[in-house]
C-alpha cells in the first residue's frame, strides 16, 4: 500500500508494482509504501508544489535492510562481508570491551554490490568485536 500525507487517499499497486495516485496540481505531499514486514527503501518519497504526473518513482522492498554478515581470515586480514543494499548507509564500529563502540573508518553507502571491509591482524592487544549499523 502507498500512503500519501495531506489527506490524499491511499493506492496499492498492480502485480507489476505500478501505481498511480491521485492529486490536486500544486499539492506538496509525502508517499509511504508498507507491506507486512518489508523494509522500503526509500522509506518514503516527498513532493513539493507537484504540478504533472511524475513517473519511475520506484522503491525497494527487503525483508530486512541487515544482510547476512559473512567473516573470514586470509594470511594476515579478517574479513567481514555482505551485500549492500543501494539507498542504506553502513558504518562499521569495533570495540575491546562490547560496551564502548567506535566507528572503524568512513561510513559508506551500498549500491546492491558484495561490501568487504579488511581489518589488519597481528600485534598483541586486546580482541576486537565489531559490529555493522544501517540507516537508510
Amino acid at each position: 500500500m502507498l500512503q500519501p500525507s495531506g489527506g490524499l487517499s491511499p493506492t496499492t499497486t498492480d502485480t507489476n508494482g505500478n501505481y498511480a495516485l491521485g492529486f490536486l496540481p500544486g499539492s506538496s505531499f509525502t508517499v509511504t509504501p508498507s507491506l507486512g514486514n518489508l523494509v522500503f527503501l526509500p522509506g518514503s518519497m516527498s513532493y513539493s508544489s507537484a504540478v504533472a504526473s511524475v513517473s519511475n518513482q520506484n522503491y525497494l522492498a527487503a525483508s530486512t535492510i541487515a544482510s547476512y554478515l559473512t567473516t573470514g581470515v586470509n594470511t594476515t586480514n579478517f574479513v567481514l562481508g555482505w551485500l549492500g543494499l543501494p539507498g542504506i548507509n553502513y558504518q562499521v564500529y569495533s570495540s575491546t570491551d562490547l560496551i564502548n563502540w567506535l566507528p572503524y573508518g568512513s561510513g559508506f553507502t551500498g549500491s546492491n554490490a558484495p561490501i568487504q571491509i579488511v581489518v589488519p591482524m597481528g600485534g598483541v592487544g586486546p580482541a576486537q568485536f565489531f559490529s555493522v549499523q544501517t540507516t537508510y
